[in-house]
Parts: C-alpha cells; structure tokens; sequence
C-alpha cells in the first residue's frame, strides 16, 4: 500500500532492487506486511477475512481498490504532495472542517497546476 515504488533507471542495483521487489510481492510477505498495519495492493491478501478485519479501514481500502488510480504523474509532484499532506491532515485533525479542507486542497493544487502550464 501507499505510494508506488519502483526501480529507478538510474540505480546501481537494479538486479537486487528487481530481486527485492520479487519477494516483497509475493503472497507470503504480503500477508506479514498487512499483519504489521500496511495495506496491500495483492488481490489473494486484501480478499481475506484476516486483512478486511485487520482495520477499521481495511474492507473499505479493499471495495474502493477497482476505482483507483493513480495520481501527481508530474514534476510537481512534491508540491501537489505537499499541499495534499497539510490540508488532509488538518481536516483529520480536527484543525478545519473536510469540506474546508478539500476546497482549500483543490484551490492549492490548481495554483501549483496553472503555474506549471498545465491548468
């Protein structure tokens, strides 16, 4: 679960970063991984019982999977990030209503968006 993670061209260890890859996907580690809290993008694991029941947010994570998609595919990736962390988690901590957080995180996005040349 979370972001993406992948294997830069630019790496040295491209073999044991594949490597690593290979094992961290597989079945068996998945299922440890969301037995330690992570989400999992392995349909097999995020089918069980175990990972639906492991959280409160688990069943939904794995019901809203066949609707996500990626996103920030753009240099301003960090910017967009950025904004996205600092208006969810004042919205999550109780700082500003949800609705006053997403306005303020779609109005933000779009500023950074336009200035790239992209809006």
């Amino acid at each position: 679960g979370g972001q993406g993670i992948s294997v830069s061209s630019y790496s040295k260890n491209v073999d044991t970063a594949k490597r690593f890859l290979a094992w961290f996907e597989t079945e068996k580690t998945q299922t440890r991984w969301a037995e330690l809290g992570g989400l999992t993008a392995n349909t097999k694991v995020a089918a069980t019982d175990a990972f639906k029941d492991a959280t409160p947010y688990n069943a939904v994570f794995t019901a809203s999977v066949p609707y996500l998609k990626d996103f920030y595919n753009t240099p301003n990736y960090s910017e967009l990030m950025n904004e996205s962390q600092k208006s969810l988690n004042a919205a999550v901590a109780g700082a500003i209503p949800p609705k006053e957080a997403l306005d303020a995180l779609a109005k933000a996005q779009q500023k950074i968006v336009d200035a790239a040349g992209g809006g």
